[in-house]
């Protein structure tokens, strides 16, 4: 196959070898260029490692070699240690449409390039005959010829050829070994039932739960299974096709006999279940992929503005929403740490789900105890190792929100003892100098409480 020269060697080896170059010694970026895409005899290790592949990274089936081969060639492209290595620095998150796929292959050809110049000491080579460029985003055809030798392909036939998901799109996770549930089903075993209902919601975040399809009971178990198991990194496609199931059942109605027949949460999931769910979903606000972290709390949004049914005198007791309200307020404050757009419906989310905190008990009990855990929340980040002003302003903004519910309420005891949980917290961020930037939203906070 095609390899960079420098991918034999270590990392720690920032020169390549003189005889890795036509002129010999030190490359210059024109050289360089060439030297990216020329064809070389691949090193033995790289050789095993290609016909290593398939059983590494849990690839099985006709079309293993030629996705080994593909993940191979991009190792040695990239000079990265493994497989999935390669694919996290390639940034893939999912399958890829056939132009998608393309634009991979392109980005695969700047990032070898790049490494090529930063190995070579020369910025030249990015601005040669025949690289990239960045308006076509197409691949140019030294390296096409260069992926085609290593592959046996042509570029225009990879994609066909290449794993595919349940929707045609080249299942690009399974190539590089980063998703090894969905690889198990993309090359024709027997998918789980539960794997067949959530594959139908598919692993794209919806903004709006209406768009979304009627979910039979089947689905809607899939769902709650899947988010009652730990969340991991791994299992995100999965997660947000379950959590789209559950926004499908708030949003519709759910499809049993063929009809559409009209379920409350509290139907499909026993209530003592419930808190267990909203855990579930909390856990996944938190994640690094946005699709994931946008899904899951607007899941949680959405159910907090369903009418679930209270207690049996409608006092609230027993409500899902403040057993579960430490958890679910901890997984909106984390999601704060993610980009800009996740940081703004996270904060929307902890304000509507605090509220509903507050809404469910009877009198101040409600607005008292969700006053409580999210002091304790806020409480945790302040007393972190690297504490994040602008999580621990989101916090304080929430509590300064829930201070008109305490105010107007008659228990003084219990609003007393809330407000100064709160009013201790906001004293700890006014004495921490690292968190200055939330200090006004602190004296914002301290100032609304009903401190006697």
């Amino acid at each position: 196959s095609r390899l960079l020269a420098p991918a034999a060697r270590t990392p720690h080896e920032r020169r390549a070898p003189a005889s890795a170059y036509p002129t010999g010694g030190r490359a210059r970026g024109g050289d360089m260029a060439q030297v990216a895409i020329r064809p070389m005899e691949a090193p033995a290790t790289v050789v095993a490692a290609c016909c290593e592949a398939p059983a590494a990274i849990g690839l099985r089936g006709p079309q293993d070699d030629l996705a080994a081969r593909l993940a191979a060639f991009a190792v040695g492209c990239l000079g990265a240690s493994s497989a999935m290595k390669a694919g996290t620095k390639l940034g893939l998150m999912g399958s890829a449409t056939q132009d998608e796929f393309l634009h991979v292959l392109w980005h695969l050809e700047v990032l070898t390039r790049q490494r090529a110049a930063t190995l070579s000491g020369s910025a030249s080579m990015m601005m040669e005959d025949g690289a990239p460029a960045s308006a076509e985003k197409k691949c140019s055809a030294a390296f096409a010829m260069a992926l085609r030798e290593a592959c046996g392909v042509d570029v225009s036939e990879l994609f066909s050829q290449l794993p595919a998901d349940g929707q045609g799109r080249a299942d690009l996770l399974h190539v590089f070994g980063l998703a090894p549930k969905a690889a198990a089903a993309a090359v024709g075993a027997s998918p789980a039932p539960q794997d067949v209902e959530l594959s139908v919601f598919g692993s794209d975040y919806i903004d709006a739960a209406a768009s979304l399809p009627l979910a039979s009971r089947a689905a809607a178990e899939a769902a709650e299974a899947q988010l009652s198991r730990e969340a991991v990194e791994a299992d995100w496609a999965a997660d947000v096709a379950a959590l789209n199931i559950v926004r499908a059942v708030l949003a519709h109605a759910i499809l049993e006999e063929g009809e559409a027949q009209p379920l409350a949460l509290r139907e499909l999931v026993a209530s003592a279940q419930l808190p267990l769910l909203l855990a579930g979903v909390a856990a996944r606000c938190s994640s690094k992929r946005p699709a994931l972290a946008k899904s899951a709390l607007r899941a949680l949004v959405e159910m907090a503005e369903y009418p679930l049914q209270a207690g049996p005198q409608g006092d609230g007791a027993g409500s899902p929403f403040t057993s579960a309200a430490g958890t679910v307020f901890a997984g909106c404050l984390a999601a704060t740490r993610g980009t800009k757009l996740v940081a703004r419906v996270a904060e929307e989310a902890l304000l509507v789900l605090a509220r509903r905190a507050a809404a469910e008990g009877a009198g101040a009990v409600g607005a008292a105890l969700a006053v409580k855990e999210l002091a304790a929340v806020v409480a945790a980040e302040v007393s972190a190792k690297t504490p994040q002003p602008n999580v621990v302003s989101v916090g304080l903004r929430a509590l300064a929100a829930l201070a008109p519910d305490l105010k107007t309420a008659a228990e003084e005891v219990v609003v007393d003892d809330a407000a100064a949980h709160a009013a201790v917290v906001c004293r700890e961020v006014l004495g921490n100098r690292r968190l200055a930037p939330a200090f006004a939203q602190a004296r914002a906070a301290l100032q609304a409480m009903p401190v006697r």
